[in-house]
C-alpha cells in the first residue's frame, strides 16, 4: 500500500489500519490511501473522525475507488478511562454489523428496498484498544451536515421524522414476526447513557438543568423556572437513570444520539443555490440501545426546534406517525396491534422528559466555539467552573431562545 499523508505520523497510521482492514477484500491488489483531513473538534466526542480515499489498482488499472469515513475510537487514552468509550465504539460497530444487516433481510424478505437512511458500512477493525470502523463518505454524494446552532425547518423535520419512522418500524415488525430472533439478537445490551451517567456520578446530566436554570434566571423567567422545577423534584441524573431502567414493553432499537450532528441532508439545488433538503441520513449510533420510540423523539425534537417549530407539534407527531404505520404496513405489520397514536401520545407522556434534560448539556455544546469546547476538558474543576459560567453568559440569548419554548411545551403539553 502506498500512503500520501501530511504527517508521517498520525495518518500513515491511519493509513496502516485502513490496509490492515481491507486486506482480506484486496489481498492481491494494491491499495493507495490518502488522508484528506480530519473533522474538527466536537464533531465527534467518543472518538476522532478522519476522511480517506482509497484506490484499488490491479496491475497498475484502476479498480476501485472508496471514499471513506474513518471514525476512530481509542480505548486506551485519558478519556476511556472516566468514559465508556469502548462501550460506545462497541455498540456503533454492532449496529452496522447486526442491527442493519438483520434489518436489510427483512426489507429482502418483503421484496423491500434496502435500508436508505444509515450510511453503508464497508468494514469494522476491532483490538484492544481500538475500534475502527470505514464508513462510506456521504459528503462526496452531496450530503450536508445541518448547521448545528440552527433550528430545523419543517423541510427539515419532515425527513428526519420520516426516517425515525421508517428506523423504528423495522424493529417493531421484526419483534412482531421474529420475537424469538429479535429478542435474542439484542439481548443483554447495556445502556451506554447509564454508564455515562454512573462514570461521572451523575455530574453531567446534573449540570445539564443547571444550564437551563441558568439561562432562565437571567432571562428573568422566574415562575417558568419554578414551574420546571416543581415538575422536575429529583436530581436529572436519578430521574434519567430511572428511565433508562426501565423495561418498555413497546420498544425500538433506538438511533440514540439525536442532536443536530448526527443527521447529514442532501439538498435540490437551482441555479447552483441550495434549495429544499430531499433526502436524510442518520449517523452516529454509538448510544443505541432499545426503548420507547419517544426517547429518539423528544430528544431529537427538543434539541433542533425552535418556537416556531413547536408551534407544530401536532403536524410532526403526526409525519412520525404516518411513516411510522406506512412502513409497519409494507412489512406486514398491522400498526393499530402495535404502537397507535394514542400509545405514542401515552409514551411522549411519560418520557419527553428524557429531551428536556438532556437540551441544557447539548445546547450549550452546540453554541460553543472550537476554543471553547476545549475548556471542558479542564482538569482543575473551580476553573472550569469558572469557565463554565463565562460561557454561558456569552451565550445566553441564543441559549434562551432554544430553552424557554421547550420548557414552555414541556410544561404546557396536552394532549388533542
Amino acid at each position: 500500500m502506498v500512503c500520501y499523508c501530511e504527517s508521517k505520523n498520525c495518518e500513515c497510521e491511519i493509513g496502516g489500519w485502513i490496509r490492515e482492514v481491507l486486506k482480506d477484500k484486496h489481498a492481491e491488489d494494491e491499495l493507495q490511501v490518502k488522508i484528506n483531513g480530519n473533522a474538527e473538534k466536537g464533531t465527534g466526542y467518543l472518538g476522532d473522525i478522519a476522511f480517506a480515499q482509497v484506490s484499488v489498482y490491479k496491475n497498475k488499472h484502476l479498480q476501485k475507488q472508496y471514499d471513506l469515513v474513518v471514525k476512530i475510537g481509542k480505548t486506551g487514552d485519558a478519556i476511556s478511562q472516566r468514559f465508556p468509550v469502548r462501550l460506545s465504539c462497541q455498540r456503533e460497530a454492532f449496529v452496522y454489523q447486526k442491527i442493519i444487516p438483520a434489518f436489510n433481510a427483512l426489507l429482502a424478505e418483503k421484496n423491500l428496498e434496502p435500508l436508505d437512511v444509515t450510511a453503508k458500512c464497508f468494514s469494522i477493525l476491532q483490538k484492544e484498544e481500538l475500534e475502527l470502523l470505514l464508513l462510506q463518505n456521504l459528503a462526496t454524494l452531496g450530503y450536508e451536515i445541518h448547521d448545528k446552532k440552527l433550528p430545523m425547518n419543517l423541510n427539515h423535520l419532515k425527513l428526519t421524522l420520516q426516517a425515525y419512522g421508517k428506523w423504528h418500524a423495522l424493529s417493531f415488525a421484526m419483534r412482531d414476526q421474529k420475537r424469538e430472533y429479535f429478542d435474542g439478537l439484542c439481548a443483554n445490551l447495556q445502556c451506554v447513557w447509564t454508564e455515562f451517567i454512573k462514570a461521572s456520578s451523575g455530574e453531567h446530566i446534573d449540570n445539564s438543568l443547571n444550564i437551563i436554570s441558568g439561562v432562565l434566571m437571567m432571562k428573568g423567567e422566574t415562575e417558568l423556572l419554578n414551574r420546571l422545577k416543581e415538575k422536575l423534584p429529583r436530581k436529572c441524573s436519578d430521574i434519567m437513570l430511572g428511565i433508562l431502567s426501565a423495561e418498555e414493553p413497546q420498544s425500538v432499537m433506538l438511533h440514540g444520539d439525536c442532536w443536530n450532528n448526527n443527521y447529514m441532508f442532501q439538498y435540490e439545488s437551482e441555479d447552483g443555490e441550495k434549495k429544499h433538503p430531499t433526502k436524510t441520513v442518520l449517523i452516529d449510533f454509538q448510544i443505541a440501545r432499545i426503548a420507547s420510540p419517544a426517547l429518539d423523539l423528544a430528544y431529537h425534537l427538543y434539541l433542533v426546534c425552535s418556537a416556531e417549530q413547536l408551534n407544530h407539534f401536532d403536524e410532526l407527531l403526526n409525519i412520525y406517525f404516518t411513516s411510522l404505520s406506512e412502513n409497519l404496513r409494507a412489512l406486514g405489520t398491522n400498526p393499530d396491534k402495535i404502537f397507535t397514536y394514542e400509545d405514542l401520545l401515552d409514551h411522549w407522556e411519560k418520557y419527553s422528559v428524557f429531551g428536556v434534560i438532556l437540551a441544557g448539556i447539548a445546547q450549550m455544546v452546540n453554541f460553543m466555539s472550537k476554543e471553547e469546547s476545549a475548556l471542558m476538558d479542564l482538569q482543575d474543576r473551580n476553573e472550569a467552573k469558572v469557565q463554565f459560567r463565562a460561557i454561558l453568559d456569552r451565550h445566553k440569548d441564543e441559549l434562551a431562545s432554544r430553552f424557554i419554548p421547550v420548557v414552555k411545551h414541556f410544561l404546557n403539553f396536552q394532549r388533542h
